[in-house]
């Protein structure tokens, strides 16, 4: 299914297209890379969800126009040589060999028109950071330290229990979630650079150990969470699937995330689960006692931790990750 989606923005690119050329003089300003975040088609609509889902997903598209009008398209994977015409405000392509207009305006370049259109931006990295959905690392607050060790915990709240309200969705984006006792604030971490964006304007360092996140802040103090279990109770998506004749379908799992169709799971404190498999509801029981869920007929083990549920053993197995609710979104 990968293959089919790149096939078909491949399609579409090449469509018959139309559009404002660039004036020649635009050419230095439009040298750079790009990244798509969002495409139309005729037949299919406003892609530009699906297509900023998948570059949160690390599933991006990119563009890159060099000044000597040589560029190279890499569509998910599937790379095209590009050369453009500046002068002209035309490009062609190694497998298309009319010439095709584009428009650039802002940063950003558009190929196309209203029926069939892409449009590549030089900020759509930035516009992907905050993802606020999916599999996310929940933490909760464990301790505060100075430099010589010593806890400060109670200079921040009064008791465990109040320790325990503050905490952390961190997604696989680096976007999070950060709740006190008495607001919530978005963060952003950069996991190359090691800093955290705060979101009131300061930077701070932090490591991420095994199960552990520490932050230091101005005070030089080390504010430490701890990740902890969400809960069973919730909603879930499938992050994981193996199969004995197939093999590892992960790959395929992210581009059915993409548009739309990817398995979610309901699951009830008492066990209890329906499972949404293309509009087909299964219902499934976790039984904790025995680690066994009974799926269509059949017992199965499976296991439990942090939010991560994996159904089977390493031959067939399906994994589901907590995503956090659409009403506690911020």
């Amino acid at each position: 299914m990968k293959k089919l989606f790149s096939v078909l923005l491949a399609a579409l690119l090449l469509c018959s297209l139309c559009g404002v050329t660039a004036a020649a003089d635009d050419a230095e300003e439009v040298c750079g890379t790009y990244t798509m975040i969002s495409a139309f088609s005729e037949e299919d609509g406003d892609l530009s969800e699906t297509i900023q889902i998948m570059n949160n997903m690390g599933m991006t598209s990119t563009l890159t126009v060099n000044a000597d009008g040589s560029g190279l398209l890499n569509l998910f994977g599937e790379e095209h040589v590009l050369q453009f015409d500046f002068a002209g405000g035309t490009f062609t392509s190694d497998d298309e060999e009319e010439a095709l207009p584009y428009r650039y305006e802002d940063g950003q370049i558009t190929i196309g028109d209203e029926s069939n259109s892409f449009v590549f931006s030089k900020e759509g990295l930035e516009e992907t950071k905050k993802l606020f959905h999916g599999p996310f690392r929940y933490f909760t607050l464990s301790d505060v330290t100075t430099e010589d060790g010593e806890s400060v915990l109670d200079d921040y709240v009064e008791s465990e229990e109040d320790a325990a309200g503050v905490s952390l969705c961190l997604f696989e984006d680096g976007s999070a979630l950060f709740r006190d006792l008495d607001d919530t604030l978005e963060m952003y971490f950069d996991f190359e650079e090691k800093t955290v964006d705060a979101g009131d304007g300061n930077i701070y360092p932090f490591a991420l150990e095994g199960e552990l996140l520490v932050i230091t802040n101005d005070n030089e103090e080390y504010i430490v969470l701890e990740q902890a279990d969400p809960g069973f109770e919730g909603p879930y998506v499938m992050t994981s699937m193996v199969t004995e004749g197939e093999g590892d379908l992960t790959d395929q799992l992210k581009v059915l995330d993409a548009v739309g169709m990817l398995p979610k799971l309901a699951a009830e404190a008492d066990g209890s689960a329906v499972l949404d498999l293309f509009d087909e509801e299964m219902h499934l029981q976790f039984d904790f006692e025995t680690m066994q869920v009974e799926l269509d007929g059949e017992s199965l083990p499976f296991t439990y931790e942090y939010g991560a549920i994996l159904i089977g053993d390493e031959t067939n197995s399906m994994g589901f990750a907590r995503v956090l609710p659409e009403a506690e979104e911020s």
